[in-house]
This record gives structure tokens, sequence and C-alpha cells, in this order.
């Protein structure tokens, strides 16, 4: 029960990380695929991306929360009607292990397919799996909000799937006003 109380104080963290390590994710390894169509390159990106991100949402997330449990402490003590905030030091640390965590699972989601499929293939899968994950991440923020679960995944997927177009908008644009950087 403990566990299931630390993930709920940070639904907003996993909705956050997992969801910006699959836009993220995909944006840039699609853009990559599409601008480059290789497979190594792909890859390679992908596992900096999903690395790099994923260490900077989590050091992100402990610093910030920190800063605003030290601003909420400090202006308890100066005015007795203050609300505290619902964290502590160890809510913060939660906090950052989930968002690390959900970067890593979200990130891993358009980056698998790569693996195993050629390059068109790849971002076909990637797009697809992407999608599942989006709709699932909606879905499952739906239930634990009470709010609807259609909503829920189509505001997630939309939102999300627009941001990641950019990615491959970007590749495919530079790949076609220089066609010399391809063969470099």
């Amino acid at each position: 029960m403990k566990n299931k109380v630390n993930i709920l104080e940070s639904l907003r963290e996993i909705v956050f990380g997992f969801q910006d390590g699959i836009v993220s994710t995909m944006g840039v390894i699609i853009g990559i695929a599409s601008g480059t169509q290789n497979r190594f390159t792909v890859i390679l990106a992908g596992l900096v991306v999903i690395s790099v991100e994923s260490l900077s949402m989590a050091a992100g997330t402990y610093l910030s929360s920190k800063t605003e449990e030290e601003f909420l402490a400090h202006k308890s003590k100066s005015s007795p009607h203050a609300r505290l905030h619902r964290q502590s030091l160890k809510g913060v640390k939660s906090d950052t292990f989930f968002m690390g965590l959900a970067y890593i699972l979200g990130g891993s989601i358009p980056l698998l397919p790569y693996f195993f499929v050629p390059i068109k293939t790849g971002i076909m899968f990637s797009i697809l799996f992407s999608l599942i994950g989006l709709l699932s991440i909606g879905v499952w923020k739906a239930k634990i909000t009470k709010t609807s679960p259609l909503k829920g995944a189509l505001e997630m997927a939309i939102i999300s799937l627009l941001a990641a177009g950019v990615g491959y908008l970007i590749g495919k644009l530079v790949s076609f006003a220089y066609p010399q950087l391809y063969s470099l």
C-alpha cells in the first residue's frame, strides 16, 4: 500500500516523464531516421537522448521540488497561516525516482523497433508503439483522476503527437534542403 501511495503522490512526474520520454525520443529519432536513413545513428541518438534526458528530467524534478519545499518551509515559519506543501524531502526523492524511471520507460517505446526492423518500418512501428503508449498513459491518468478515459487518451495522444511531428518535419526539411549533408 505504501508504494501505491508513493506512485499516486508522484502522478504528475510519472505522467510528465512517460509522455516526455515518448515524445522527445520519438521526435528526435524520427527526425534523424527520416533525415539520415541510418539505423546505427538512430539507435545511438535514441540511447543518448534517453540517458541524458532521463537524468536531466530527474535532476530538474529534484532541484525544483527541493526549491519549492525550501520556499514553503521558509514561508510557513514567517506566516502562521501559510499552508505547507504535501511533499517532504522523502517525497522529493520519490518524485525524482519516478520522473527518471518514467522517462526511461517512455523513451524506450519509440526506440525499440529500430533494433529489430529496417528504418522505414522502424519509423512506422515507432509511431504506432508511441501512439499506443500515449493512449495507455492517457487512459491510466484518466482512471486515477476519475475523468473520461477516452478524453484522457485522445488529449494525451493528439497534443503529444503534434509535438513529435515537428521532429519528423525538421528531419525531412534538412535532408531536402541539404542533400550534401546526407552523404557525410
